[in-house]
């Protein structure tokens, strides 16, 4: 995978070359700060109303073959009425998200201010890892405890909606008054844009293990060159469970 964006905040600062401190829904009294090596995202008690705030790529992005990852550290509150949410979005009337409120995780494709939601419920260990992944027409999101296996959990969904001109968002906030909130704040770290991209060096890939796992959606072009194999020579035939150890 080519990240075209990636941030693990551990500068303590956020940066304002690749990130826009407002979302789909901007209030500034809800604080968002770049702490602890995190993102940490403070929502309003008592307050009426929608009061989100977040941060949103300043750039757009073709999502075709794309994927988005956030890992959500914690959620915000224990109340229907808190959400802490990321996703790529065209506008406020057109996007992919996950929003975890109290116990539950929806994943969401918003098309034309239509919703289209599946749920369930939220384990903060199970889905660590949030990343919605577009290919051919459809796109598909999965969770992950540790970030290198993924399940699917919503699949093969047309978005709706154009998506070569998306942006990666990332909030939390109150759609009512809450009086109290707890954990009080929704904090974010590891977060990816980019496309898939398996035309990369074996030894890049290195860096996460000896093996990689592959999981490829239907559609999807695969092209490996194993260690030891030369662009264009044929590749051996692999029986199931069979591996290709990585470049040291």
């Amino acid at each position: 995978m080519a990240a075209i964006l990636s941030d693990n905040f551990n500068d303590n600062s956020i940066d304002t070359s690749a990130w826009d401190p407002s979302t789909l829904d901007f209030d500034a009294g809800v604080t968002v700060s770049e702490t602890g090596q995190q993102l940490v995202i403070t929502p309003l008690t008592s307050t009426a109303g929608t009061k989100r705030n977040g941060l949103q790529s300043d750039n757009t992005f073709n999502f075709t073959q794309g994927f988005a990852v956030w890992k959500l550290d914690q959620k915000a509150g224990a109340n229907a009425n808190v959400e802490t949410r990321c996703g790529v979005f065209l506008d406020a009337s057109n996007y992919l998200s996950f929003q975890v409120a109290n116990t539950t995780l929806t994943f969401r494709k918003r098309a034309g201010a239509s919703n289209s939601d599946t749920t369930l419920t939220y384990n903060s260990t199970n889905h660590k890892y949030l990343m919605i992944h577009h290919v051919g027409a459809s796109a598909t999101w999965y969770t992950s405890p540790d970030g290198a296996v993924w399940t699917a959990q919503r699949s093969n969904i047309a978005p709706g909606f154009a998506v070569t001109a998306l942006k990666m968002f990332f909030d939390c906030g109150t759609i009512a008054s809450v009086a109290t909130i707890t954990p009080s704040t929704a904090v974010f770290d590891d977060v990816q844009i980019g496309t898939l991209d398996l035309l990369v060096p074996w030894e890049q890939l290195a860096q996460f293990g000896r093996f990689v796992d592959l999981i490829i959606d239907p559609g999807c072009p695969l092209n490996i060159v194993p260690d030891g194999i030369t662009t264009g020579d044929e590749l051996p035939e692999l029986t199931e469970g069979q591996e290709w150890p990585l470049a040291a």
